[in-house]
């Protein structure tokens, strides 16, 4: 054979064994979330009335067919920020509905002052900048609003008996809702605040006046956004639909033509003069509201274009009922609108557990749909009927984190997001099992014995902080608040500890056996770091949980004086479960663990209340979500240890190696699932493979309405995009011999009569009507095309023969390359181990 021949099947094998090409260590990827869209805007500062913000230019990632999403908000040309704290230079962002940006009463239509401060004594920011209210020691001379003492004249109301003077000497700027009309008060005698009802002597402050609007855990207001030294910021700004934010009512309200009305960005540039001209330096506070008239005057209003939030499917018709995890939930939802247009039916979804989808998919019941999803086998008993599986999205789980640069002393990345972090399975396990002393009820002052000889948090953890030097030099008080996880039991978390439990330093560790560890600052001081002890019976025998335990006791109260009555916090408080992955994502983003440690005696009866979330700038989180969410909300995703010991980012091509990588499960070839310890080059080690699961029992015509579903999500809705019908930010376009592998099924389900036989071989057949959309992209496939064979029941399957099969499509591979060319509803059930 000649020596070119010899290279030819050289390449060709590699491609074949190696898997999808990866990206170099040294070429970070650049994720769906940072990229300019079509819509990207760019506007720039105005002269203030004090302060000059030409030099400022602001960019937004994406303002048109917005939905509940972060966009990314990049600026550059501003002042640089104190590292001590947000006295001077920095940005505050909110988000409003008001017709007219210029008119005198846009600023009542933003959502802005739910008390969003950044906890006592910390960073330092000027009086009332988290807050509406307008100062009255330092008057603002351009501001409109009548002073308390003096209402204004209103000809068209006669003139009114004296007014009892409010006790109060200040106001606030009203909030108006899109959806009532109603608006808080403004202090003014004519509109005087409500009493409190615990302090009826006392006026409700505006915060607790804005609550029925809303409140500090649900707006997504940026009070202060931190400009690096070398004069840039970046924000990633949760843009929110009227489904979370009901009285601004983006996505639902409309305008006089009757199209749907615009929403707004508003940044409120800050300098160092407050709104009376005073100039603030050497490290004083500029005070006021940004929604004080001399502030907001130097405001930049960029429009924003929702999609619509109605699903624009037919109201009242009947329905197609699915049920799956809560890895398809984005892409079917994504898919609704348009399968309603193209199939003419409606399909609603409702999110469960994969034990429940498998359950109520195998055992047919009252209520129970006609398809589900899950990343495992639907296994079927004697007599019942066969159910049908094929793949419909490929995603990921992943540990996604926000984190800014904070280090000492303050460099040029001061307050930008760190972008890569490194995690060896062992490191995971370490934060689900609380073994940090932060991690536990009282650790930072008192860690209890199960930890007390322990790693006082992550990011000092020597062995994290090999992978991941930076952080060597982060501020001490720098620390996330745990690591955030959801809830139900499902089969991706057991997927997380399955890769755990695959590595030996890790899976050692679990089982009891402690590993040896020194800190910089003692370096002749071995330690033992054991696992928290309370998890002892977790992972005995093997165990791999579906869910993330939390059996740890502990109690602890800030003061333990019986004068306080402090009931003391538990784990459930100070390391809450989220309801979902995808509320993971959303609080990682807002940098809001909702724990509540803070003692609150005032309130009856009293109770902790909620902690503040982290500001920008000074951000440390970290939750195990989906790779869907984790780009939906802006989050960077760890790069995890995989078998063959590379760290691995989820990027498309790390997940389409992993897919190539995955084995057949216990029910046969139909459903391939994850072997952690397979050693596959470039593979992101917790990739998800979600399978339609459909029910032969139907009727025909529901079983028609299935395949025309599944006929689509595996043709048009794989081509990615953000527009309704297109396959979101975060999944990746299904490899073409899995779409062939569902197309089949569809064909199959249709066209079902009786079960077939074992043995029983079942043709492919085309369905002389139903809808088939063309593939407008061309798909990746997993190594070499096969034949795709026509989709069977999940019960057992013999594989022996199948690797016989793969040593000859592999040959066949190589001679043919070498002669030729080549809508939610939450109905989880919860549950949790104690």
């Amino acid at each position: 054979m000649s020596y070119r021949r010899w290279a030819a099947m050289a390449v060709v094998l590699g491609l074949l064994f190696s898997g999808p090409p990866v990206a170099h260590a040294d070429t970070p990827y650049e994720w769906d979330f940072d990229k300019l869209t079509d819509s990207f805007r760019v506007q720039s500062g105005e002269k203030g009335v004090y302060d000059d913000f030409t030099g400022l230019t602001v960019r937004v990632s994406k303002t048109q067919n917005l939905g509940n999403e972060g966009i990314a908000v990049t600026w550059t040309g501003g002042a640089s920020t104190p590292q001590s704290g947000f006295q001077t230079n920095y940005l505050q962002m909110m988000q409003c509905w008001g017709a007219d940006p210029k008119a005198l009463d846009f600023r009542e239509t933003c959502q802005y002052g739910s008390g969003k401060a950044l906890g006592p004594g910390t960073e330092a920011p000027g009086t009332d900048t988290h807050l509406r209210d307008l100062m009255r020691s330092n008057p603002d001379p351009l501001e409109t609003m009548p002073d308390p003492g003096v209402p204004a004249p209103d000809p068209s109301v006669p003139e009114p008996k004296p007014v009892p003077q409010v006790p109060s000497d200040w106001q606030s700027v009203p909030f108006r809702s899109a959806l009532t009309g109603d608006a808080t008060p403004n202090g003014s005698p004519r509109q005087p605040y409500p009493k409190r009802n615990d302090l009826p002597t006392l006026d409700q402050e505006t915060p607790e006046m804005l609550s029925r609007f809303f409140d500090r855990y649900s707006s997504n207001e940026v009070p202060y956004a931190r400009t690096s030294t070398a004069h840039t910021g970046r924000v990633i700004f949760e843009v929110q639909t009227a489904v979370q934010a009901p009285h601004l009512g983006c996505g639902v309200r409309k305008d006089a033509t009757g199209n749907l009305a615009p929403c707004w960005l508003v940044i409120v540039p800050r300098g160092d003069h407050d709104a009376n001209g005073a100039e603030q330096k050497d490290g004083n506070s500029t005070d006021g509201s940004p929604l004080s008239r001399t502030f907001f005057q130097s405001a930049i209003a960029v429009p924003l274009e929702f999609a619509p939030v109605s699903s624009g499917c037919p109201v009242g018709a009947a329905e197609r009922g699915m049920m799956g995890t809560e890895l398809a939930v984005d892409a079917i939802t994504s898919w609704q609108p348009k399968l309603c247009a193209v199939t003419g039916s409606v399909y609603g979804y409702s999110q469960n557990s994969d034990a429940d989808v498998r359950s109520r998919i195998a055992v047919r019941g009252r209520g129970a749909p006609g398809m589900g999803f899950t990343i495992d086998p639907v296994r079927t008993g004697e007599g019942d009927p066969t159910v049908l599986q094929g793949p419909v999205t490929l995603s990921s789980v992943v540990v996604a984190f926000n984190i800014d640069n904070q280090k000492e002393p303050a460099g040029a990345d001061e307050g930008t997001p760190v972008t890569e972090l490194k995690l060896t399975p062992r490191i995971v396990a370490k934060l689900l099992t609380h073994s940090y002393q932060r991690d536990v009820p009282g650790g930072t002052t008192d860690p209890p014995p199960q930890v007390s000889t322990n790693i006082k948090q992550l990011r000092v953890d020597p062995e994290f902080v090999e992978l991941n030097p930076q952080f060597a030099k982060f501020l001490t008080k720098a620390a996330p608040d745990g690591l955030m996880v959801s809830l139900p039991d499902n089969s991706a978390a057991r997927e997380v500890w399955r890769w755990i439990r695959a590595d030996k330093d890790a899976n050692d560790w679990l089982n009891g056996t402690p590993y040896s560890y020194r800190l910089p600052n003692d370096p002749n001081t071995p330690r033992l770091m054991r696992v928290n002890s309370t998890f002892a019976q977790e992972f005995t025998d093997g165990k791999v949980p579906s869910n993330y335990p939390n059996p740890d006791p502990t109690k602890h109260k800030n003061d333990p004086s019986d004068a306080v009555k402090e009931e003391g916090y538990d784990m459930g408080k100070y390391r809450p479960y989220m309801k979902s992955m995808h509320e993971a994502a959303l609080q990682t983003a807002r940098a809001d663990g909702k724990g509540k440690t803070e003692w609150d005696p005032s309130r009856n009866p009293p109770a902790y209340k909620a902690n503040p979330p982290q500001t920008p700038g000074r951000r440390f989180s970290l939750s195990i979500t989906d790779s869907v969410s984790a780009q939906r909300y802006g989050l960077y995703p760890a790069s995890l240890r995989n078998a063959n010991g590379e760290f691995v980012a989820p990027t498309p091509d790390a997940m389409l190696a992993g897919a190539a990588a995955m084995v057949p499960s216990a029910a046969g070839s139909q459903v391939l699932t994850i072997d952690p310890q397979k050693k596959a080059p470039g593979a992101y080690p917790l990739t998800m493979l979600t399978y339609a699961a459909a029910d032969t029992s139907e009727e025909p015509a529901a079983r028609k309405d299935f395949a025309n579903m599944l006929r689509y999500a595996v043709a048009d809705g794989q081509n990615p995009g953000r527009a309704r019908g297109q396959l979101p930010p975060g999944y990746v376009p299904l490899p073409q011999n899995l779409r062939a592998q569902t197309l089949a099924m569809a064909n199959q389900l249709e066209k079902w009569v009786n079960p077939p036989e074992p043995g029983e071989q079942v043709e492919e057949s085309t369905p002389d009507r139903g809808v088939v959309p063309q593939v407008a992209v061309p798909a990746p496939s997993l190594g070499a095309k096969t034949p795709v064979p026509a989709a069977r029941s999940t019960r057992s399957v013999p594989v022996g023969l199948l690797r016989w099969a793969w040593v000859a499509i592999l040959t066949a591979g190589l001679v043919g390359a070498l002669s030729g060319p080549t809508l939610l509803r939450w109905e989880s059930r919860r549950r949790r181990r104690t």
